[in-house]
């Protein structure tokens, strides 16, 4: 790998995954896809301005970049610029204008609410030249695409990124089955990502040129070619780390006081007994039998 500032989208693909290989190895990737929820709401502090002590909204960012490159990898996507490319060659997908895209975009996406893969791939190849290597590249990209203000209001973007989010659930419940969906939803799920950092570095002033840089340097400092708390280049780690705990969701009852002084918790037999239905009669020759 080349200087970590120069680092391709794929390249910190291939390290992310490296140190959390063993990790993950037995997460299934609903688990991982769970954890990119639970960052992507941490993130959304700064859509409601609350405030939870020890919570930076802004570098729960790059941490959803991060585990968006986990689910990937996870499913096993051989590279995620390539993939990303497919549906945004530098422009938008659907109305096929860059820099910027069509101000009518969504009449043109009412109308025809489907990309054209094909169409889309002729412009992919034939602009592959062209395609964005470093996050900068990338956020840069879709910066020129969609642009960003500094009075946009944060509620339509995560309003839409959480719709984005829905979408990508049914991708990654359905992989086996349908496979493509990931390689649209999964895009669409990074594309707003770098919508919310736009729209922070407009609210932030970060000039044209400065941006990208701190994803950049974010990753540059949490993942120095090894997993950052047990600094070694394949992470040992507990598969839940205590310091990621009551980050988000800080507040939990007492849970026998809410139950009456039992446990919280039923048993397997409990639960098979609270919620199975046992066949209420017997189907035999022509007959019905009830049982109790």
């Amino acid at each position: 790998m080349g200087p970590k500032s120069a680092r391709s989208l794929d390249e910190w693909y291939k390290l992310i995954n490296q140190i959390y290989i063993d990790r993950n190895f037995e997460r299934h990737p609903a688990t991982v896809y769970s954890h990119l929820v639970e960052v992507v709401s941490g993130l959304s502090l700064l859509a409601t301005d609350k405030k939870k002590r020890g919570v930076t909204p802004e570098n729960f960012i790059p941490k959803a970049f991060a585990w968006w490159l986990a689910l990937c990898g996870k499913l096993g996507i051989r590279s995620v610029e390539d993939m990303i490319w497919a549906k945004f060659p530098a422009i938008c997908p659907y109305c096929k204008k860059g820099n910027p895209h069509h101000p009518d975009c969504q009449i043109i996406k009412a109308a025809d609410p489907y990309p054209h893969w094909t169409e889309l791939k002729d412009i992919a190849d034939k602009t592959y030249s062209k395609k964005p290597k470093t996050f900068k590249d990338w956020q840069l990209m879709f910066f020129e695409i969609y642009g960003s203000s500094q009075g946009e209001s944060y509620d339509k973007v995560f309003s839409r990124l959480n719709e984005e989010l829905g979408e990508l659930a049914e991708a990654v419940r359905a992989f086996e089955l349908a496979p493509g969906l990931f390689f649209s939803e999964a895009p669409d799920v990074f594309a707003w990502l770098m919508k919310v950092q736009n729209v922070l570095d407009s609210k932030n002033h970060v000039p044209i040129d400065k941006r990208g840089i701190f994803i950049s340097e974010y990753f540059e400092r949490q993942y120095p070619d090894r997993c950052l708390e047990c600094k070694k280049m394949i992470c040992r780690c507990p598969s839940i780390l205590p310091s990621s705990l009551r980050r988000i969701a800080k507040e939990a009852p007492e849970a026998t006081g809410i139950f009456n002084g039992r446990g919280p918790l039923l048993r397997q037999d409990e639960i098979q007994k609270l919620f199975e239905l046992g066949e209420t009669e017997l189907h035999y020759g022509g007959q019905s039998v009830p049982v109790d």
